[in-house]
């Protein structure tokens, strides 16, 4: 019994561990990416989701003072440079608010 009970909670501690460092390549810890379309800039700004591993569909992205925008070269640029047709990358912390469309607040967005 004693043995079975060590190896079940080895192999519960592997995957554990196995998924706290698990993280996407160039993601950085504690962020979400996704790529997007943008369909409309307003007060949000609307896209739909082409790739990601955790949502899809139309969203509303939230940019706030602190959200950065860069080009493909990494440059930076200015959410004025964006526009309707753009693909963009957007990392954000995996927060979802829970509305039609789903809302969520970018960190950096990236137009590829």
């Amino acid at each position: 019994m004693k043995r079975i009970s060590f190896i079940l909670a080895l192999i519960l501690c592997c995957l554990g561990v196995s998924s706290c460092v698990y993280k996407s390549e160039g993601v950085p810890e504690g962020r979400v990416k996704m790529t997007a379309r943008i369909d409309n800039i307003s007060e949000y700004i609307e896209v739909t989701v082409l790739e990601s591993e955790y949502t899809f569909g139309p969203h509303w992205v939230i940019t706030a003072e602190n959200t950065r925008y860069f080009d493909s070269d990494g440059g930076q640029i200015s959410r004025a440079d964006l526009a309707a047709g753009d693909t963009v990358e957007i990392l954000y912390s995996g927060q979802v608010m829970l509305s039609y469309p789903p809302k969520i607040v970018a960190a950096k967005i990236t137009k590829i």
